[in-house]
């Protein structure tokens, strides 16, 4: 028989379950996205542990291991795991193992598969995966679980025979297997008796009636109609709650899941001489969820408080054939699972189409009962046509009465119910389900395994220490008994039970016990589509459909095109949509062949396969950019209106067209066509209704809230093909406040949310070049609101499109980046949606602890961000409102001055503020920014983030400077803080340092660097804007409602707005004049005459430096000027002012200072008592580190626990030169400066450990950022403790070490794990090859560099590289082995599909340690493979 590799491996992978009664693994989940969240608030994966023993286990000296090697991999603290218990144990290589605390494993779960075990102290393995588990897809949880054998052993009616003692004669010899018992009572369990009795009428007899078909003949004899509606139709579908008053009881229907309810009524089944029910059975309601695992819940109120009651439900449709499957709850609790009805069996007799259960009102005297369609069902699973509650006592439970044998006279009975077990080596455990009234003893074969409310002395005569209300003693408790040697017999079993009452003449008595056996004989593997981390598993799948497979990818087209779809899942159905839809195994259009496409397509397919989890939806757009420019004003299939609206005055137009105008009417070198190549694309795609639509966010976009996110795809496309495409499913919302008002704008911007279930927590790409975050879990797709052509509105101080430039927010962000901060990411993309064109986008980073996570390290927990500067933290007393406290008290003393420093970095703040008065920001400081700190660590003072500064550059009128500014009084915000910050003396000097420093001197802020960064910027759309003219630069012309006369004063109004004619001139404007006019003093807006005349800049100007700064291999001589005053310098950095004093610290200037070597000096001008801001420059004095001369080469970030070797980073020196390290400095991650005078010989290598720097390095990756005495950037990545990044390193004693000189530290290709524990700070562990590379030494056919690079030896022929590979449905994977420190030898495989021509298709997916001196590595395909190929492993010199 031929076997596919996925189900041998899976097959496998089934030979393994816990043994009954001991310790299991009971859940994996390896590739945990977004769901459990750890102590850090990360979502590694996770390992769960069950305790089915009717007793607590102690974990001490237990373990879990991945290595069979190493049975004690991991060790447990002394922990209790209790009887029926769940323990989580995160598989994070973080290795914590505290009582009380999360528990960490020193390993990760390999989302490939691989070996997993726990053993016990002993070391023997007791449960596990052997010899591994598959490899899974994300969010998918795994267990091998026992089938259990659940045999009934004891049930109601069992026979049983009992006897109401006299005396104690007996003794306990009656509870033995062979007590001859012929002489007692026989009778049937359940037993007991109630002399009150507690049935009577119904509380509750509901019929569920259709809206169209509701009549006397429709609605059962002593039942009340229930209807959901006055009129019905198939399309009348409800959702939400309805709630109808029975009598004095109100009943109340709802959904539980998004998936509305519906009614129906057949004309069958029909009564006949065993079926009366018809009226209940021909109609009902029903939940329309086809899918998924919601259904409907049926809330009764007003009963009578903890009320035990037996329930029926009435479930079926004679026109829904196939198996429809349902699990039904009573207040939470499960009381029937897998009810399953088929409609096409009519019933014949009265208990067909229902069934019954237990249950007790609460406290508050209500009962929920709720249906939930079952994952096993065919389409629509939950019906209810009707249901009848009846008040429950004893009575209706017993079948043997006792009231005559013991009441009175005696408060006990002894029970014998014997029973027959063929083999009990098949139970591993026992399951007794009791109901009692008050107490027993129960005895198995002899002995005692349950005891419940009995009393000490256990006398024949005793009585129950405590009375049982009914609604405890008719609540079934559950009571798991563990099969020890002996237990159980082969053949007659006895269970025996001595029942007490709480008194002779007590009122009621009930025993009532049933047994079932369980064995755990059969294993097989279970799939969670719903993990569920500490708690019973949910119903499992016996696999996961594989994604579908496009034979033509996703991108631009100029012609049409044929795509197939295929499915790694044998006989799985794939359905696919054309409409932006999602397809389910009952939507969608079944693929039956080729594909043909001819125009924009958003293309979705998914497959599905009874009983396993259905494949991910994928999506697949294809662009015709041709077509595109031919995009008409009414497209098929969209509305012509996007809604109404108040402002607007009705109707909202639709706006789609590309405008012929634009598109023929181009410059060379400019078409729409060449506009729409000019940039990448991000194609969004979702179901029509959810975008424009009564359901749309689009044609309601002032909604907000989870409520109006909705499910969707995006896509990335290059079509330059630089940048490899992506896709993820994902959640959007319209973003932004006033930007959603249609009458403000008709192109609105969205926010993308990455996290489960739509989706991966985070979307994994490198979306931004050159940073070294390549994770997000939120975007911003920004329009440019108020920088754009899309505006409706029109005033001259705003809402002005007529110099729009898309630039200004992003300027700024940039700008303040410069000036050393931390500063969102974002590019422009052009935007489809559906198919569509929407035009040109900034796709941004979004601000949130998230983010300043991925930049600043550490985990999202330990951060705090105040957006909108509004503080989100409830206490009176938290930082941001403690630090105004200190502000608003004043802060012109020293004192003051420093206890505000608690929270405020003075310096940073400065930066921030100078940036948006030098930008003349309008809509800000009151709002429109961000602001976050560490909550514990060195970095906990609050830093600053640009936000939303579209308003900027281009309006003189705006005064961010003076005292009396707009804006600057609202409490807790910037600018309250600089006006109570502008009374301290000190401050203001360090605000003119900051302000000079920056200015001036090709500072941040000095023109050159502005004007060059503008147009940088600028180049970015230079062509893709003629795309955004076709697309919204008619939308003042096309929505006349907000540009009337009278808003747009002596202002024609343009029918369309163009590169040439409009963006170009407010490109060069901006650019040109505008940044310029900021640094004239003739000008009254100037800056610096701003800040002077708001006493933010001192009169006495500073001085300057010939030159001003440099490297140089010859001494330098360094003139100093100032228009007046004295100079006062110093060369170590230092201030020569004092503070406070102002006394001067540094040397008078004189003549002109000769410098012999490396120094940083500072300079002020002193003219009378008025010091100058500062004037500062570093020189070097030799070769100066830069970016392409040093760069990071190792990094011990975990050092294993109780380790003595420090964390450390080092540098090396790649160049020929010695290197001056003088202010050489990490400014992120770590804080530290090197000395003037460090210097660094070539080829060498330098390191700085934790005991020197400030801060520590994470553990779970951070970005790390170097700056050049200068303070210009040499390098910034960010290094991470997962895969794709090498193992070995997170706690386990490898470093990172770095492959070459000229790697990219941001690539996880580019590092290894380092061959020794603890690392080589100062020093590498790099072998060189020696040799001939071309020589076969041993004559094994491989060459002596090939051997040398695998790690093999080219003196012995029987030493066989090792490399396999493995086709299964997720891809070809290459597994390689080869020599750890062999950096000189770049290994890699290459795929052929003729020996001929070879290509490196394959992808570096996990380096780690392997044997000594070895690595292991696994390449896996990116993209499709053909038919057939061959697959080689090369070594090359690496470059």
């Amino acid at each position: 028989m031929s076997i596919s590799p996925w189900f041998r491996l899976l097959i496998v992978c089934c030979l393994l379950a816990g043994r009954g009664g001991a310790l299991e693994i009971s859940e994996i989940l390896p590739d945990n996205s977004g769901g459990l969240v750890d102590d850090d608030g990360q979502s590694p994966g996770w390992i769960e542990l069950r305790n089915p023993a009717p007793a607590a286990v102690s974990l001490a000296g237990w373990h879990l291991t991945d290595d069979p090697l190493l049975p004690a991999k991991w060790s447990f603290p002394a922990f209790t795991l209790p009887a029926n218990g769940y323990l989580v144990v995160f598989a994070s290589g973080k290795d914590r193992a505290v009582v009380g605390s999360p528990l960490h494993t020193n390993f990760k779960l390999d989302v490939e598969g691989e070996y997993l075990a726990l053993t016990d102290a002993a070391g023997r393995v007791v449960s596990g995966f052997i010899p591994s588990f598959p490899k899974l897809r994300r969010n998918i949880s795994y267990a091998v679980v026992s089938q259990d054998i659940n045999s009934p052993l004891l049930t109601a009616g069992s026979t049983m025979r009992y006897r109401v003692p006299a005396d104690g004669t007996l003794g306990t010899s009656w509870v033995q297997p062979a007590f001859d018992d012929a002489a007692w009572t026989s009778g049937t369990l359940p037993t007991g008796y109630d002399a009150i009795g507690g049935t009577g009428a119904p509380l509750l007899s509901l019929d569920f009636n259709d809206r169209d078909n509701n009549t006397s003949d429709t609605t059962q004899n002593g039942f009340t109609s229930f209807l959901i509606g006055s009129t019905g139709g198939n399309a009348a579908t409800q959702t939400g709650t309805l709630t109808r008053t029975i009598g004095s009881t109100p009943v109340t229907l709802s959904n539980s899941g998004a998936d509305p309810y519906d009614d129906r009524y057949r004309s069958t089944p029909t009564d006949g001489a065993s079926l009366t029910t018809q009226r209940l059975l021909r109609d009902f309601v029903f939940s329309r969820d086809q899918t998924g695992t919601s259904g409907l819940d049926l809330t009764v109120t007003n009963l009578p408080a903890q009320q035990p009651c037996r329930v029926t439900v009435w479930s079926y449709d004679s026109s829904s054939p196939g198996s429809r499957v349902s699990d039904w709850y009573a207040n939470g609790v499960l009381v029937r699972d897998n009810y399953t009805f088929n409609g096409g069996n009519l019933p014949a007799v009265d208990t067909a189409g229902r069934f019954g259960f237990d249950a007790v009102t609460t406290a508050g005297g209500s009962l929920v009962i709720g249906g939930r369609r079952d994952p096993s069902s065919a389409t629509f699973g939950v019906f209810l046509n009707a249901v009848q509650i009846m008040p429950l006592g004893f009575a209706g439970l017993i079948t043997t009465d006792l009231s005559s044998a013991m009441r009175p006279q005696s408060s006990s009975v002894l029970l014998r119910a014997p029973f027959s077990v063929p083999d009990p080596a098949i139970f591993q455990q026992l399951k007794l389900k009791v109901r009692y009234d008050d107490g027993f003893l129960a005895y198995l074969n002899g002995q005692l395994v349950a005891s419940r409310n009995a009393p000490a002395d256990r006398a024949w005569n005793s009585v129950a220490p405590a009375s049982r209300t009914a609604a405890e003693a008719t609540t079934v408790e559950e009571i798991i008994i563990r099969v020890t040697a002996g237990l159980l017999l082969a053949g007659t079993n006895v269970l025996a039970v001595h029942g007490f009452n709480a008194a002779p003449d007590d009122s009621d008595f009930l025993m009532d016990f049933q047994m079932d056996g369980l064995g755990g004989a059969a294993v097989a593997p279970l799939f969670f589509a719903t993990p569920t981390p500490g708690a019973a598993n949910a119903p499992g799948f016996a696999g996961w459909v594989r994604d579908t497979k496009f034979s033509v990818d996703r991108g631009f087209y100029d012609a049409p095109v044929t795509t197939l779809i295929s499915c790694g899942t044998p006989g799985a159905e794939i359905r696919y949509t054309l409409d932006g839809s999602v397809p389910s195994a009952t939507t969608g259009i079944v693929y039956a062949g080729p594909l043909s496409i001819t125009k924009t397509t958003s293309l979705r397919a998914a497959a599905f396969f009874p009983g396993y989890i259905p494949g991910t939806i994928d999506t697949q757009s294809y662009v015709f950019p041709v077509l595109t420019t031919q995009q008409p004003a009414s497209p098929p299939g969209w509305p012509a209106a996007w809604g109404t609206d108040a402002e607007v005055g009705g109707a909202v137009p639709g706006d789609y067209e590309m405008d012929p105008n634009v598109v023929n009417h181009t410059q060379p070198g400019y078409s729409v066509l060449e506009a729409l190549h000019a940039l990448p694309t991000l194609a969004l795609t979702l179901p029509p209704g959810d975008f424009l639509g009564s359901n749309g966010i689009y044609q309601f976009p002032k909604s907000t809230g989870a409520a109006w996110e909705r499910a969707c795809a995006v896509e990335f496309m290059d079509p330059k093909g630089q940048e490899a495409p992506f896709a993820e499913n994902c959640q959007v919302e319209i973003h932004g406040n006033s930007s959603r008002r249609p009458y403000r704008v008709q192109k609105h911007s969205f926010r993308l949310s990455f996290k489960a279930p739509a989706g991966s927590s985070k979307l994994s790409y490198p979306l931004f070049p050159g940073s070294p975050v390549k994770e997000f879990n939120k975007l911003v797709l920004r329009a440019c609101f108020t920088d754009a052509w899309c505006l409706v509105s029109w005033d001259p101080g705003r809402y002005r499109p007529d110099d729009a430039t898309y630039l200004r927010d992003i300027w700024m962000k940039r700008a303040h980046e410069a000036m050393g901060y931390l500063a969102p990411d974002s590019r422009f993309s052009h935007l489809y949606i559906n198919g569509l064109y929407w035009g040109i986008y900034n796709v941004s980073e979004r601000i949130d602890e998230d983010y300043v996570a991925s930049h600043r390290g550490g985990d999202a927990a330990d951060w705090e961000v105040v957006s909108d500067f509004v503080d989100s933290n409830p206490s009176a007393t938290s930082p941001w409102k403690s630090m105004f406290t200190v502000a608003n008290a004043g802060l012109s003393t020293p004192a003051a001055y420093a206890a505000i420093q608690q929270w405020l970095d003075p310096a940073a703040f400065a930066d921030y503020y100078l940036l948006h008065q030098f930008g003349e920001a309008e809509d800000w400081p009151h709002h429109n920014g961000y602001a976050y700190r560490r909550k514990v660590g060195p970095n906990d003072k609050y830093q600053w983030v640009t936000w939303d500064q579209e308003i900027a550059l281009n309006n003189h009128g705006i005064d961010r400077v003076s005292l009396n500014a707009p804006n600057t009084t609202t409490d807790r915000t910037p600018g309250r803080l600089l006006n109570k910050l502008r009374d301290n003396a000190e401050f203001r000097l360090l605000y003119a340092d900051r302000a000079h420093h920056h200015l001036h001197n090709g500072g941040a802020l000095d023109v050159a660097p502005g004007q060059a960064r503008w147009s940088a910027i600028a180049s970015t759309i230079d062509q893709a804007i003629v795309a955004e003219s076709a697309r919204w630069g008619d939308t003042a012309d096309q929505t006349p409602y907000g540009n009337t006369g009278e808003s747009r004063p002596g202002v024609p109004l343009k029918s369309v707005y163009t590169r040439e004619a409009d963006w170009l001139p407010a490109i060069n404007l901006t650019r040109n004049t505008w940044i310029p006019s900021l640094h004239n003093p003739s000008n009254s807006y100037a800056t610096v005459r701003r800040l002077q005349a708001a006493g933010l800049y001192p009169l006495t100007d500073p001085p300057s430096l010939s030159p001003h700064g440099g490297v140089s291999l010859t001494p330098f001589t360094i003139s100093l000027t100032a228009p007046a005053g004295e100079i006062y310098y110093t060369l170590d950095g230092s201030d020569p002012r004092e503070a406070v004093t102002g006394v001067p610290l540094g040397l008078l200037y004189q003549s002109a200072v000769m410098l012999g070597g490396s120094a940083t000096l500072k300079a002020r001008a002193r003219n009378g008592a008025v010091w100058s801001a500062l004037t500062e420059a570093s020189y070097v004095l030799g070769v100066a580190a830069a970016a392409g001369n040093l760069t990071v080469s190792e990094i011990f970030f975990h050092p294993p626990e109780g380790s003595a070797v420090p964390e450390f980073i080092e540098l090396w020196n790649t160049s020929s030169s010695t290197l001056d390290l003088t202010n050489v400095s990490f400014s992120e991650g770590i804080a530290w400066t090197f000395p003037p005078g460090t210097l660094l010989p070539p080829g060498q290598r330098i390191a700085i450990t934790g005991d020197q720097f400030a801060g520590k390095l994470d553990n779970a990756g951070e970005s790390l950022t170097l700056l050049a005495g200068d303070g210009r950037v040499i390098l910034r990545f960010r290094y991470q403790d997962t895969a794709p990044w090498p193992g070995g390193t997170d706690g386990q004693g490898a470093s990172l070490v770095l492959m070459s000189a000229g790697a990219d530290p941001s690539n996880a290709a580019s590092w290894r794990p380092g061959s020794s524990s603890g690392g080589t700070p100062g020093t590498s562990d790099a072998t060189v090859f020696a040799g001939n590379p071309g020589a076969d030494s041993d004559g094994d056919g491989f060459s002596d560099f090939l051997e040398y690079g695998l790690g093999t030896s080219a003196a012995n022929a029987a030493a066989f590289p090792s490399c396999s590979g493995t086709l299964s449905g997720e891809g070809f994977v290459v597994s390689i082995t080869r020599a750890a420190a062999a950096d000189d030898a770049e290994v890699f495989p290459e795929v052929s599909e003729n020996l001929k021509d070879w290509t490196a298709a394959l992808t570096l997916q996990s380096r780690s340690p392997g044997p000594p001196g070895l690595l292991s590595e696994t390449w896996q395909a990116t993209g499709p493979l053909p038919p057939r190929f061959y697959v080689r492993v090369r070594a090359r010199t690496r470059p």
